[in-house]
């Protein structure tokens, strides 16, 4: 049995998602890919008789991002947690806002 920590959509399932749970080795929902999904921090070994993860709750939320390869060929992972102190709508500047420029003089 492992239990998936988070959904998970890559290149290995053809960008198919597995959704966060616990699942049998052999599960076809997890397109061959137990081991991978183990070796790679996806998810985890547990035992059956533990009880299943509760869902996620925003303060649980992580983003993983592969930055690169280290020398071992081994991916290179940053984790962090989405920033939610900031609740101010972003407005991007409009192009045409603001005091217009001097025209350029001509070229004689």
């Amino acid at each position: 049995m492992i239990r998936v920590l988070h959904s998970y959509r890559g290149t290995p399932t053809n960008e198919r998602p597995i959704d966060a749970g616990d699942y049998a080795a052999d599960d076809p929902r997890l397109f061959g890919l137990a081991d991978y999904l183990v070796a790679n921090g996806h998810a985890v070994v547990v035992d059956d008789a533990a009880p299943p993860a509760p869902a996620p709750q925003d303060d649980d939320l992580i983003f993983t991002t592969n930055i690169g390869i280290d020398e071992r060929g081994n991916p290179v992972k940053v984790q962090r947690r989405p920033v939610t102190e900031d609740t101010t709508p972003f407005t991007p500047p409009s192009a045409l806002s603001g005091v217009p420029s001097e025209p350029k003089p001509k070229r004689k």
